[in-house]
């Protein structure tokens, strides 16, 4: 019997070819070269071991194989006791199926040994199934992720609407322009008119106690100029000047809220030189209203807070007369532009502060408790404010405050060293007036 190919498992044919790899068998020619050779897939005639474990595709190519002893008739030559490889239809077949089922075994076990994902917070971890085994790596990297400490979630909080605060106020803004007076030295004042961050927009010479219309458009003040020493009111845009009285002893004039009627304090009546109010309407003329100094007017015109002994208030007329406070040292009033509240300054331990008061003397109230003097207040256009002269910190400077006194904060220097004037004449009409003047001879005015 003729020899059969090693491959096929049909009779040679009398084509013989050795094998050129390491089985020494012989196979059909065509059937080496089809199936890779020996050294690619493993000789099926005679298995090594290790041959073919690493295939090229991946695959893992298992021969079936049927041996069988084989007599002498079987070979063309050589001994007996020879093992014969016989290809087989079906059982190859199927053979090759479970290499399949084997290799995807395989596959499945190699995927499963991948690391385990840990679960994230929008994920749920899958449960692991009882009969699949999840690598030692893997449940290690799992349980210290598990273990690691982490910060606690914050625990909301319930705020009431009532309990969340807005940013503090601050002071109000304030609006406006001052004018004062600061004293140059050698019997020379002169009156500023500043904004209230202390931008100087006029000067004017030889004037003091200024009073500025309630429009701005205007300013009355006291005239210290040789040959014209009296009251004067100046238009500040520098177009007219006009002389308001005759005497030089009139002094601290006040605007009434319909820009029209002057009141003012004089001491212009002989012998003693007390104190008298006067008031100046245009077309009227002047009116005395009876002895008082510092006289301001109500927002309606219709009543007068003047100083006495303490302060008073009066109609318009200067009857109806009562008291409004009894401190001696009380001064400067001014009246509210909105309503029934009366600013003064007042003595207090040797020092000046700024105290409020209604005008049916309810509500009296200390605003300023400073060591230094806070004298001369004035209101604000608006009155919600108050301004003042003070000496805090060394600077004579314009400061400011709400009407409850809260808010106190300086607005801006003067620039006047100080108003100690020396023996100074122009109090009185003659040689006997030569008396020093002060701080609180003055006046400070806010308007718009």
């Amino acid at each position: 019997m003729r020899p059969l190919c090693g491959y096929c498992g049909q009779p040679l044919g009398g084509r013989v070819g050795d094998c050129p790899s390491v089985c020494g068998r012989s196979h059909h020619e065509e059937c080496w070269t089809e199936n890779g050779g020996c050294s690619t897939f493993g000789c099926p005639a005679n298995p090594q071991p290790g041959y073919g474990s690493l295939p090229r595709t991946g695959f893992v190519f298992v021969p079936l194989v049927n041996t069988r002893q084989v007599g002498p008739a079987d070979h063309v030559s050589g001994g007996t006791g020879r093992t014969s490889p016989h290809a087989i239809g079906w059982p190859a077949i199927l053979g090759s199926m479970a290499a399949a089922v084997l290799l995807l075994a395989l596959l499945a076990r190699a995927w499963r040994s991948q690391p385990v994902p840990m679960p994230t917070a929008d994920t749920e971890s899958p449960s692991t199934p009882s009969s699949t085994q999840v690598p030692t790596a893997a449940v290690s990297s799992l349980t210290s992720r598990v273990n690691t400490p982490t910060s606690p979630r914050p625990t909301a909080t319930r705020i009431r609407a009532s309990q969340i605060a807005g940013p503090t106020p601050g002071p109000p803004s304030l609006d406006g322009r001052i004018a004062y007076s600061v004293y140059l030295g050698n019997q020379y004042y002169e009156v500023r008119i500043a904004t209230t961050a202390g931008e100087i927009q006029r000067s004017i010479a030889n004037v003091s106690e200024p009073s500025l219309s309630p429009d701005g458009t205007r300013i009355a003040a006291r005239c210290w100029q040789d040959g014209a020493r009296a009251m004067f009111v100046i238009y500040l845009d520098g177009t007219q000047r006009h002389r308001l009285t005759d005497y030089l002893e009139d002094s601290v004039p006040r605007w009434a809220l319909d820009g029209t009627s002057i009141i003012f304090g004089t001491k212009r009546v002989g012998p003693h030189r007390i104190s008298q109010v006067y008031s100046y309407t245009p077309g009227s003329g002047e009116l005395a209203l009876g002895e008082g100094d510092n006289p301001d007017w109500s927002p309606d015109a219709q009543l007068i807070v003047a100083r006495t002994i303490g302060l008073i208030v009066m109609d318009a007329g200067g009857g109806s007369r009562r008291e409004l406070t009894s401190n001696p040292s009380d001064a400067m009033p001014d009246w509210s532009p909105t309503d029934n509240r009366i600013a003064f300054m007042r003595q207090t331990d040797s020092n000046w502060d700024i105290w409020i008061i209604n005008h049916d003397s309810t509500g009296e109230s200390r605003l300023t408790t400073d060591r230094s003097v806070d004298g001369l207040p004035t209101w604000s256009p608006d009155g919600q404010s108050i301004a003042y002269l003070s000496n805090r910190g060394g600077d004579w400077a314009i400061w400011a405050m709400d009407a409850d006194g809260g808010n106190q904060r300086k607005l801006f220097n003067t620039g006047c060293a100080g108003y100690e004037t020396g023996p100074f004449d122009g109090e009185f009409v003659g040689l006997e007036n030569w008396q020093p003047r002060h701080w609180y001879d003055d006046q400070i005015s806010w308007s718009q």
